[in-house]
């Protein structure tokens, strides 16, 4: 069951998987979820969503996520395949590649930059091989669910991934400036779905194929291969 991590001068984050303060851990990490480090990691982080290393969470080693939040210390390269966000209290001792990369007023970084949006180049920047097709061992694919919401507490979604029922919609992430992101394993398949945002059923805005719905509405379609 996911944590509900309270911080007082943020958003609740919620995560996964959370190393909380005063926790040390050495290893490697795989994550299809969120992460959240308050405490210590040693090793390498591979996170297919968000990662938040928060006050005074510290990371030594190789990090890869689909979007990563830093607040806390870093050392070694940092690899993300949305953005990068470097807040005002982070200390960041490694090369960044992402298509985005923020840094706040008063972040100490010691290192490159590679912002592109060509996932090879981030790649050879960082000295890692060539990515593999996206499809898994298992044949699902990864994709990506994105929208831009502004002043909106909570968008969710919601289809045959799971059969319509609104109790277990899939949370999106809530990454700033109004924008949410959720990422998926899929297998190949043809998929209807919908938006839940503040619990009202939306077509995706980024999606134009849609088929009507027995509702008089739209649903929008997402087509695997």
């Amino acid at each position: 069951m996911a944590n509900d991590i309270l911080i007082s001068r943020r958003q609740a984050v919620r995560a996964s998987s959370v190393i909380g303060p005063g926790t040390e851990l050495e290893g490697t990490l795989h994550s299809e979820g969120d992460v959240l480090i308050e405490g210590a990691f040693t090793g390498d982080l591979h996170v297919l969503n968000h990662l938040t290393i928060r006050e005074p969470g510290k990371v030594s080693g190789s990090i890869e996520a689909g979007e990563a939040s830093i607040e806390g210390h870093t050392h070694g390269p940092i690899l993300a395949s949305e953005r990068v966000i470097l807040h005002a209290s982070s200390q960041v001792q490694s090369d960044v590649a992402a298509p985005r990369i923020v840094v706040e007023p008063g972040a100490r970084v010691k290192g490159r930059f590679c912002i592109t949006p060509d996932e090879e180049e981030r790649r050879r920047f960082q000295g890692k091989p060539a990515s593999k097709s996206a499809r898994s061992e298992d044949g699902k694919r990864d994709v990506r669910f994105t929208g831009e919401f502004s002043g909106v507490k909570t968008v969710a979604l919601l289809g045959d991934f799971n059969g319509w029922d609104e109790k277990a919609s899939i949370p999106f992430h809530a990454s700033g400036n109004g924008t949410w992101s959720l990422r998926l394993k899929l297998p190949p398949g043809r998929y209807e779905y919908l938006f839940l945002v503040d619990g009202e059923p939306r077509p995706d805005p980024g999606n134009q194929q849609r088929v009507k719905n027995e509702f008089g509405g739209e649903n929008s379609v997402l087509v695997v291969e």
